[in-house]
């Protein structure tokens, strides 16, 4: 392990038995690390099995097989210790899809902000804990006056921001963010995207960010990860990707990038990958430095 990297994936599966025919290999023997203070980029088609990664790293599914170590800790010890569920909460947040799902309708967002750093007794008093909440608050984008609101008096933007105040304020090393503006107006979007960066430039977090649209994860991240039917079929840093993109399917991907320009929209050639076709099959190997491809 590198002295840099934060996070460490080791050859992780994750099954879902369904019954004695049928078993779901969600994600398949896949490795990879993350680093500290980068944004990471895992993108793919819906059932790829991106959000299975992030719940076995934050421990929300045992894993069938593999390690994962969080600065050098192995925190993947079969059933999750107690000890480690408390290390993970403390230093681990993800802020979830559906912002609506993901907060409690019956707390107001003071309360919502402040639940997390209460259960893991992250202030020393009730001062400190308002500077917190008002500091979260205010990173968002948020002013006091949404202190008292509850999420059903909030729009789809707001709901995310205040999830998102809720991750920040616990100061974690990692947020996981899983797909966090796919449920957003295009326009939502772009302010939800502008905030992930300054909160990254302005605090150096270091992201997982999970998406299924290439063209805007090539704007966040600074490695990208392509996943398909539970395998990673091609890691690079986000310019070696756009440039040589090397799988298929990662080429179809790129292909299909809606580009502002008429008449390049009406020229352009998609190309076609058949997602049956693929097996699976075969081992992921370096093809050029910090440029690995499934073969």
């Amino acid at each position: 392990m590198k002295d840099n990297t934060l996070l460490e994936v080791r050859n992780l599966k994750q099954y879902f038995v369904i019954n004695r025919r049928l078993t779901i290999k969600a994600v398949n023997d896949i490795s990879f690390t993350v680093n500290e203070g980068e944004v990471f980029g895992l993108v793919g088609e819906t059932g790829s099995g991106k959000s299975t990664v992030a719940r076995s790293i934050i421990g929300v599914n045992k894993l069938t097989d593999g390690e994962i170590y969080f600065k050098g800790k192995l925190i993947s010890d079969g059933v999750i210790s107690r000890q480690n569920k408390n290390y993970i909460r403390k230093n681990m947040q993800i802020i979830f899809q559906d912002s609506a799902a993901a907060l409690n309708p019956h707390m107001t967002v003071e309360k919502i902000v402040a639940e997390p750093l209460e259960i893991n007794k992250i202030t020393k008093n009730k001062v400190e804990l308002e500077e917190i909440i008002d500091e979260s608050l205010s990173q968002v984008g948020l002013s006091g006056y949404y202190r008292q609101k509850y999420p059903s008096e909030l729009s789809g933007g707001q709901r995310q921001r205040v999830a998102i105040a809720r991750s920040i304020a616990m100061k974690p090393d990692l947020i996981i963010a899983d797909e966090p503006i796919a449920s957003l107006d295009v326009s939502i979007q772009a302010q939800i995207v502008t905030l992930f960066q300054e909160l990254q430039k302005k605090y150096g977090f270091t992201f997982i960010f999970i998406a299924h649209d290439l063209s805007l994860i090539k704007y966040l991240s600074d490695r990208i990860a392509v996943m398909l039917k539970g395998k990673i079929v091609e890691l690079a840093a986000t310019d070696e990707l756009f440039l040589n993109p090397c799988h298929p399917y990662t080429k179809s991907l790129l292909s299909s990038i809606p580009v502002p320009d008429p008449i390049f929209e009406k020229n352009k050639k998609i190309i076609d990958y058949d997602t049956s076709s693929f097996t699976g099959e075969g081992s992921i190997s370096e093809v050029s430095p910090g440029h690995f491809l499934l073969t």
